[in-house]
């Protein structure tokens, strides 16, 4: 469809409300024409996808026709490099999932009636974890950011979509924090969508009431929205690259193995995040949810029951013991495992069955949307957990409880998930703990640091990757740049009160220096690091190699880039060879039941063929 672009100033007439937390609703802004406006040109703008330029007292604005219908109005914003570009904030993507939509898969919006004034933010999803109560169930909305759009009698617009999942261990997070000044100084569209997170987005019961997976459908409604309308917004439909940090990393992992993904995407970049990570899938929650319905007093006893009832619960009443159910019964990452689940096929709707096996089985199988990958992590990602969630608390266990370091280790390798965890302590401590006597803690804060980034996500990324690598181009990279910006120097500005851990690159390092979650001056070192990440991000959304010097991720040989303390770039394996074998043996323990499962279906199917062979000797 062809896109069209009148220069007009209009006369408008608008409502605007506000949210009961303090967020402003979008202003609904219907253009009424004037007088003189005649009928051919408002056949014009019918007939076409247009941009229309507002000049007026607030800056330079922009109008774009959406492909579904409707009028969106966004606003001109300066890039880090000093470039224009227009932002159009918390546009809808699918209906608010309130009232009886609560834990329902997302619902098609209609289309947009008037203009929609997307100049302001809104609020981000509802979400109760990791200290955070904020937001609203009125939240799938996505944020585009683009440099150029098209412009009647000028030259096509078609630039390459990077798709950006927010990070925040699939329950906290948004997309209006983030600062896409960064990637604004390239030549892409930026699309980020927000989804329903914790409880709210992945609440999932065996038979189905509540689906499952309705932050993951959500996503997939933001990717079928960029198929239809992105191209209004000068970019390609076709050269979609879906990336995301942390959960956002998982998760874009996850659209490669699902059915209802399939044609949203054609590359994936996916940092720190991995489907095979322990805090990725949710898991048997069943006594999570009997304690919450008894707090909130719903029935228990019937889960059709119990869904009507959590969805009749004011939104905060429900979530506020979910932020305290989550601090007292997740010790490592805070989110309780509410991520996305393996849904039961009899129980689920074709159009509504996001994962239908456990991700170690679809990993080992040419995945569904096999495209290009790019996985990344920071070479201490570990510290993060250490210094956000850890170290107060065994500051106060060592408090009340001198001999707590004695049981650390055991505790922390069974919170992790894995079992056996006094079966496999010795292991972990020979590893991560050499010589180390469990008496001072200062002492094995890096050691743990180290363990805790190996299980929570070194492992499933090198797992991930391996399995990948069979069936797709994949690459690696390890972040270890030391320059700044530090999450862990931002969270902790006094050095005196922060905890004892050395500097290196922590969690989110990277994203710092892509998509950071708010506007920082950069030292001219950080700008280097940043344009040269910029720089792989925009070669792959290109299609092209994101480095010439960068090699294919194999099974075999591991090789990865690395993106050196200096800021320069080496070519190593993901690992030494002991850690190697160390980070299989974790992915080996973190997912023995199905590694079981599997193991003895294939004896059984081994038995069936003797058996079909021994009759056809016979």
């Amino acid at each position: 469809m062809s896109t069209c672009l009148k220069i007009t100033h209009t006369h408008t007439h608008t409502h605007t409300h506000t949210h009961t937390h303090g967020y402003p609703l979008l202003t609904r802004t219907r253009t009424l024409p004037p007088s003189h406006f005649d009928m051919q040109a408002l056949l014009f703008l019918i007939s076409c996808v247009a941009v229309v330029v507002v000049v007026g007292g607030s800056g330079r604005m922009v109008e774009v026709v959406l492909g579904s219908g409707g009028v969106v109005r966004g606003a001109q914003r300066t890039s880090k490099g000093g470039k224009g570009y227009f932002a159009f904030s918390a546009i809808p993507f699918a209906e608010p999932p309130v009232d009886r939509k609560r834990f329902m898969p997302p619902v098609p919006l209609p289309p947009l009636e008037g203009v929609l004034d997307a100049t302001q933010d809104g609020p981000p999803c509802a979400q109760a974890a990791l200290g955070i109560s904020e937001g609203e169930e009125d939240c799938l909305h996505l944020y585009v950011y683009t440099p150029e759009v098209p412009i009647a009698g000028g030259s096509n617009v078609s630039l390459p979509v990077v798709v950006w999942l927010h990070g925040g261990s699939f329950v906290v997070g948004g997309a209006a924090p983030l600062d896409e000044s960064l990637l604004m100084d390239r030549p892409l569209v930026l699309v980020i969508p927000q989804y329903r997170l914790g409880l709210l987005g992945f609440f999932h019961t065996p038979t189905g009431t509540a689906t499952g997976n309705m932050g993951m459908m959500d996503q997939v409604a933001a990717l079928q929205w960029v198929q239809d309308n992105i191209g209004a917004f000068g970019g390609d439909p076709g050269l979609v690259t879906l990336a995301g940090d942390c959960g956002g990393g998982a998760a874009a992992i996850y659209h490669m193995l699902s059915p209802l993904s399939s044609g949203l995407f054609h590359r994936v970049l996916s940092l720190s995040g991995s489907p095979l990570s322990p805090w990725a899938l949710y898991t048997n929650n069943h006594r999570f949810m009997l304690i919450l319905a008894n707090y909130v007093k719903c029935p228990a006893h019937d889960q059709r029951l119990t869904v009507k009832c959590f969805q009749e619960v004011d939104l905060w009443e429900l979530l506020d013991p979910v932020q305290m159910l989550c601090e007292s019964r997740d010790l490592m990452v805070g989110n309780h495992r509410l991520a996305p689940t393996v849904q039961e096929i009899e129980n689920s709707h074709a159009s509504t069955l996001f994962l239908h096996a456990h991700p170690l089985r679809l990993l080992l199988q040419p995945p569904t949307n096999p495209v290009p990958v790019v996985m990344g992590v920071t070479k201490n990602v570990g510290t993060y957990l250490v210094d956000m969630l850890l170290y107060d608390f065994m500051n106060d266990q060592l408090e009340n409880d001198p001999e707590f370091l004695e049981r650390m280790l055991e505790m922390m390798i069974r919170e992790s998930r894995i079992p056996d965890a006094a079966t496999h302590k010795q292991e972990f401590q020979d590893f991560y703990f050499p010589d180390e006597e469990f008496n001072n803690l200062t002492a094995l804060l890096p050691g743990l640091a180290k363990m805790l980034g190996d299980i929570h996500y070194h492992a499933g990324i090198l797992g991930a990757a391996s399995y990948m690598s069979e069936h797709v181009d994949t690459r690696v990279m390890r972040f270890e740049f030391e320059g700044g910006p530090s999450l862990f120097t931002q969270r902790h500005p006094d050095p005196q009160a922060a905890p004892p851990l050395p500097p290196t690159a922590g969690h989110g390092d990277e994203v710092a220096l892509i998509l950071p979650e708010e506007r920082r001056s950069l030292t001219p070192e950080q700008e280097r690091a940043s344009a040269r990440l910029l720089d792989m991000v925009e070669n792959f959304a290109y299609g092209r190699p994101p480095r010439e010097d960068w090699p294919k991720f194999t099974r075999d040989e591991l090789s990865s880039l690395v993106f050196t303390a200096e800021g320069e770039f080496a070519t190593q394996p993901f690992s030494a060879p002991d850690r190697t074998e160390m980070l299989g043996r974790i992915n080996a323990w973190l997912h023995r039941k199905v590694l079981k499962e599997m193991k003895e279906e294939e004896e059984e199917e081994d038995g069936s063929s003797n058996s079909s062979s021994r009759r056809d000797e016979l």
